[in-house]
């Protein structure tokens, strides 16, 4: 053996070294080193070339490794992997890499198409014409992406974007970490609309700024952010409504038919005041007339039930020109806003009419009229009445010694206001006379005659009794206008009968 170094570390030589037998326990340097035999090296060995071996186990390499018949890692049996000396590689365990080489379709055992862990995966399907993307969880699929790049949650053919489909009766939850949650929807021009959760209210935006809220007490707020102070009655409504689509001085609500109404009696808007169980109250919006281009006409109409009843009834009706009308109602009360005398009997005002009547003769058999005329006015059961007769031709009766009767009356008067029962009345003649109590022919003045209501011929109607020095001295009889001309005008009032 030749040794060009030797030091107390190891042996050093620029030859090759041939050892045979021969334990080295420090640093040998060589330019050329062949082992032939078993040689044991207990530190480390650094070889800056090629290091060729046969049969070799347990190496430890830093580098590239070339072999000749195949690597093998793990011990026999049951090898962890191995790379045969063709290239086929055997892994018996999980293969993690940054990236493949390679389209992978000589893998065996292997789907190129998806990932799979037991009977979850995710996979892509390309038909030519159907390509997607779909995802699998314990074997059903939960979502998939389709050819057009919508996406399907529950659902395999998704029709929109976003398309969730669940039996679940809340398919979507938003969760912030913070008091605040809104979703953002933006068009092509910029303009921003909001849904928020803020707090404890729903928002709604629109233009950027916020339009409408149904606070955390069920009220929606269309205008304003906030409801009234508690002091103020409207704080308790439902629905607050402040300002308009203009300002902020005035309050606006507006209900619009979604369909052009266009015959009498068609229905605009309806109101319904009630319960789950039965309907209280009801105000309807009509057409009240025929609608044309420039012309509108519409009335409210106002219902009420009825105690014991479960459905309700027209009462108040405004029409077009602004009349109001009763409608099934027993009259308009006033006991809430008077003082009442002794002896009453009703508070309520249940008739108003205007009209005109006939006056007629009663027991006449001839003569005509040129003016037979009259008019009344009832407020309640008080009717009043205003009445014109001229003779044409000359009056002839079938009872002359009977009492002169203008009977015709719009309304039967009540049972007591037979003879005394006038509230009032008065009347002017020509060629009126009457008879009775000494003064038979002369003819009657205004200022001593009063009519009054009578009964002749089982008929009511009015009479004209002739008073002098506050009693009655006589009637006007038909006797004194048979076969003459005359003229009477005459004004009464009385209370009718119910």
């Amino acid at each position: 053996m030749a040794f060009t170094k030797v030091t107390a570390a190891g042996i050093g030589t620029t030859q090759p070294l041939e050892l045979t037998g021969v334990n080295l326990a420090g640093v040998v340097t060589a330019t050329g080193l062949y082992v032939t035999g078993i040689s044991t090296f207990t530190g480390n060995v650094s070889i800056a070339g090629t290091l060729t071996y046969e049969d070799v186990t347990n190496i430890d390499a830093v580098g590239l490794i070339t072999a000749r018949a195949g690597i093998e890692f793990g011990t026999r049996p049951g090898l962890g992997a191995s790379i045969s000396d063709i290239g086929n590689a055997v892994f018996a365990g999980v293969v993690t890499a940054t990236s493949y080489y390679g389209d992978g379709s000589n893998l065996t055992g292997i789907d190129a198409t998806q990932i799979v862990t037991g009977n979850t995966s995710v996979q892509t399907v390309d038909t030519g014409s159907d390509g997607h993307i779909k995802f699998t969880t314990e074997g059903s699929e939960v979502s998939r992406f389709d050819s057009s790049g919508r996406f399907g949650l529950g659902t395999a053919s998704p029709t929109n974007p976003l398309h969730i489909s669940s039996s679940d009766g809340t398919p979507i939850k938003l969760q912030s970490s913070g008091a605040n949650t809104y979703i953002n929807f933006v068009n092509s021009s910029n303009g921003q609309g909001y849904i928020g959760y803020e707090t404890q209210d729903m928002v709604f935006w629109t233009a950027n700024s916020e339009k409408a809220r149904i606070d955390s007490s069920g009220r929606l707020l269309v205008g304003t952010s906030s409801a009234p102070s508690s002091s103020n009655q409207a704080h308790y409504g439902k629905l607050i409504v402040s300002g308009n689509s203009a300002n902020n001085t005035h309050c606006y609500a507006s209900f619009i038919t979604g369909s052009t109404a266009a015959t009498q009696g068609a229905e605009i808007s309806r109101f319904v005041f009630g319960n789950t169980d039965a309907e209280y109250a009801r105000l309807d919006v009509a057409l009240d007339g025929t609608a044309a281009s420039g012309s509108a006409p519409g009335r409210m109409v106002f219902y009420t039930t009825a105690s014991g009843a479960t459905s309700p009834t027209e009462r108040l009706r405004i029409t077009n020109n602004g009349t109001l009308q009763l409608r099934n109602s027993p009259g308009i009360d006033f006991s809430q806003i008077q003082t009442n005398a002794t002896g009453m009997t009703s508070e309520t005002l249940d008739s108003y009419e205007e009209g005109t009547w006939t006056p007629q003769l009663v027991n006449q058999t001839g003569g005509t009229f040129s003016n037979q005329k009259g008019r009344y006015t009832k407020i309640g059961r008080l009717v009043h009445l205003k009445g014109f007769l001229q003779t044409s031709t000359p009056t002839t009766f079938s009872n002359t010694s009977a009492n002169f009767t203008i009977g015709g009356l719009p309304f039967n008067p009540d049972n007591n206001n037979a003879g005394y029962g006038m509230v009032s009345g008065s009347m002017t003649s020509q060629s009126l006379r009457w008879l009775g109590a000494g003064m038979n022919g002369n003819n009657v003045t205004s200022g001593q005659v009063v009519p009054a209501l009578g009964v002749v011929s089982s008929i009511t109607g009015v009479q004209f009794w002739v008073f002098a020095n506050n009693d009655v001295q006589s009637t006007v009889l038909n006797n004194a206008q048979h076969n003459r001309d005359w003229i009477v005008q005459f004004e009464v009032t009385y209370h009718a009968g119910s």
